[in-house]
């Protein structure tokens, strides 16, 4: 029981893992051009 529990974490993190990154980079991405916005207008 106790195996199969952690293969399927091993699973999850595999398949949502690089969402999870991907979604933090496009979020912090997205806050630097909001940032960079205002200065580029002036």
């Amino acid at each position: 029981m106790k195996k199969s529990r952690f293969s399927e974490e091993q699973r999850w993190s595999r398949d949502f893992g690089p969402v999870v990154k991907v979604g933090r980079l496009m979020s912090e991405a997205t806050q630097y051009e909001e940032t960079k916005e205002p200065f580029a207008r002036d």
